[in-house]
């Protein structure tokens, strides 16, 4: 086999790789594909990494200790550079629980399993990955899981089968994407996480470095490699223009960028344009850096929101982007680089080094942990500290599988959760979202005061409607919405309490509470089923799902049921407890929302709500008389002096959940008193 030789146009596809990743980061919804630059990262490394060991193999020369040696000066000195800057800036900026989350991912990170870490925190109520530090570290840990496994399996494979190496990779492509495809359709969130939805593409990676030492070089002709090329580059350029939050990825359509790479590394170096394209000092630059700033950006970024009151913008990200640049050149230079000679640094001095990084941040991160973020940082806070509440409940779905935390909660016979009185039947039910989870608590306590029960029917991002499905990925409301009709209307339950985002998912947008608050996250609606309303059409869509809100309602009181109807939850925009934790330095820190901003935006959803008319059977609830012009004229509240009434930018914590159970009974005795 010939010596591996430089190829410039990989550094250009890094370059490509990184760009839309730095930018996808930010936010902004014109790069909402930016996030396959980590596929492509993952089809580079299978195949640099096959050509490394299968060079070394054809000699004679491979060696597992130099294989790991290399791996060591590659990746862990830039890695330990950033996870120390990160460090002093934690320490300072972030709250006991943040605090909490990020020691656990300095333990994680450095035992490469910070995927399986973020896979386990990501969910409904789970702090923004986006404030995470380390969080784009996932990846990173999938590749190291790789580079664990990969040669012991490939000098297994290459002593005693060698010639089925490359049949060997094309079993595992396929398996590999079978998985993945399954999982996209079935648990999302783990199949983004998990190295069994991404073998696939490293494996591709190492079929292209394995093939072009069997393959003879006549195939690739300028003219071929140009059309392939070229091909590889739209491939590429398609996925990241046209994918988004909502592609069932990764799976079958990864594809797309998957081959798009494979192509450029494949032809890419015959193909005059795309080599020309490809090897352009800019993108070639850009390349060289590509590992440093790959890991600069999301700390910069992180510890920038984490510090803003505001959302940041455009020109802020800007500012952001120049700094991570100027950081990783940086760090390329005086760290990656040295640390890649063996001239200047030996193996030796190589393995101290990562020795004593690991047990350093494996203590730092444990010690972090044990003493839960330490809440002694910040004295002057103390009160408000106790009053964080930085995780919520974990919801239940159709079919009950699971049941959420609460209190005295007991199961029936589908699994469901029994609030309340566990020694009496349940004759509530307390239907929705994570609005309603919110709730859990308190009306559990309330329920067992009386005497009584009920059953928790939630799924979080599912607030109660019919023939209506989340613009999501594997939320599957309408089954859900179904079910729990179908249980309450065969059921002897009396009381419905309904409790949901419906604002949201009618208006298929995160909060802007036009203050510089604007919610994290990408926007998420409801869509009616298929073949009701005509794509692109967002006020017959908005018609549908108004129309399915009043009939979901008007169907439960024909059941005879007693129906308890919350309106919508004042959103916030601002996540309440942390950015109070942001102004712990005032005397009186002042957190509020405009309440006509409120009204404006759930105009829809209260006129529908409304236009259910007088009924014995309906009891209205409306959390803004509560929470709006009650402190402050014109505004609703988010904190009653340093006690927050949320717990991130729209859900009730357990103190603000309080005041509405208490207001929900109330309306109920009046209405319903014996």
């Amino acid at each position: 086999m010939a010596a591996l030789r430089y190829r410039p146009d990989i550094d250009g596809l890094r370059g490509i790789a990184v760009i839309p990743v730095v930018l996808f980061h930010t936010g902004l919804p014109q790069f909402s594909g930016g996030y396959l630059g980590g596929d492509i990262f993952f089809v580079i490394s299978g195949y640099l990494i096959a050509a490394i060991i299968v060079a070394d193999l054809d000699t004679g020369k491979f060696s597992l200790r130099r294989f790991y040696e290399r791996r060591a000066r590659r990746i862990l000195p830039a890695l330990f550079l950033i996870m120390a800057t990160c460090l002093p800036f934690a320490w300072a900026w972030l709250p006991p629980g943040q605090f909490t989350q990020f020691s656990r991912s300095l333990v994680a990170t450095t035992l490469f399993s910070s995927n399986f870490l973020f896979w386990g925190e990501t969910g409904y109520f789970a702090a923004p990955n986006e404030l995470k530090p380390l969080f784009h570290t996932w990846s990173l840990a999938i590749e190291e899981q790789f580079y664990l496994i990969f040669p012991l399996l490939l000098l297994c494979v290459w002593r005693y089968f060698s010639r089925w190496l490359p049949a060997f990779l094309v079993v595992a492509i396929i398996v590999s994407l079978a998985v993945s495809e399954w999982g996209a359709r079935n648990f999302a969130m783990a199949n983004y996480f998990l190295p069994t939805a991404r073998v696939w593409e490293l494996a591709l990676g190492a079929l292209l470095s394995v093939s072009e030492q069997r393959r003879p070089d006549s195939i690739r002709s300028s003219n071929i490699s140009d059309v392939a090329g070229l091909s590889g580059l739209g491939l590429i350029a398609a996925g990241l223009l046209l994918f988004d939050e909502h592609t069932r990825h990764p799976g079958l359509i990864t594809l797309v960028p998957a081959l798009g790479t494979a192509l450029l590394i494949y032809f890419g170096a015959d193909a005059r344009r795309v080599a020309r394209i490809l090897s352009a000092p800019l993108l070639v630059g850009t390349g060289l850096i590509s590992y440093s700033l790959y890991l600069w950006h999301q700390p910069v970024y992180a510890f920038a929101r984490g510090y803003s009151i505001a959302r940041l913008q455009s020109f802020e990200y800007i500012a952001l982007i120049a700094l991570s640049v100027a950081l990783a050149v940086i760090s390329w230079k005086y760290v990656e680089t040295p640390f890649r000679n063996r001239s200047l640094i030996t193996a030796r001095k190589v393995w101290a080094l990562s020795a004593a990084g690991l047990i350093f941040f494996v203590l730092a991160g444990t010690i972090g942990n044990i003493e839960q973020g330490f809440p002694g940082r910040f004295p002057a806070a103390v009160e408000l500290l106790k009053n964080f509440r930085e995780t919520g409940p974990v919801t239940t779905a159709l079919p009950w599988r699971s049941a959420p935390t609460a209190p005295d909660c007991t199961r029936d016979r589908h699994a469901a959760c029994i609030i309340g009185d566990p020694g009496v039947p349940p004759t509530y039910a307390l239907v929705g979202d994570s609005h309603a989870d919110s709730l859990i608590t308190d009306i559990s306590a309330e329920l067992r005061t009386r005497k009584l029960s009920g059953l928790l029917l939630t799924r979080a991002g599912c607030p109660y409607a019919l023939q209506l499905r989340h613009s999501g990925r594997s939320l599957h409301c309408d089954p859900w919405a179904q079910a729990v009709k179908e249980r309450l209307a065969k059921s002897d339950m009396e009381t419905v309490i309904l409790v949901g985002r419906y604002v949201m998912m009618l208006e298929n947008s995160r909060f802007d509470n036009q203050e510089g608050g604007i919610e994290a996250g990408a926007p998420v609606g409801f869509l009616p089923v298929q073949g009701r309303v005509a794509a692109g059409d967002a006020t017959g869509r908005r018609r549908a799902i108004l129309e399915s809100y009043e009939k979901s309602i008007s169907e439960l009181l024909q059941f005879g049921k007693r129906v308890v109807l919350i309106y919508p939850i004042p959103e916030v925009g601002w996540d309440v407890p942390h950015t109070l934790f942001k102004l712990r330095h005032m005397d009186r820190p002042r957190l509020s929302t405009s309440h006509a901003v409120y009204l404006a935006r759930s105009q829809r959803v209260i006129e529908v709500f409304d236009r259910l008319g007088d009924h014995a059977n309906l009891v209205r609830v409306r959390p803004d008389r509560l929470l709006c012009n009650t402190w402050l004229p014109g505004r609703c509240a988010t904190h009653v002096g340093v006690q927050a009434l949320y717990h991130d930018d729209d859900h009730l914590n357990e103190r603000g959940a309080s005041l509405l159970v208490r207001e929900i009974f109330s309306v109920m005795d009046r209405k319903w008193a014996p």
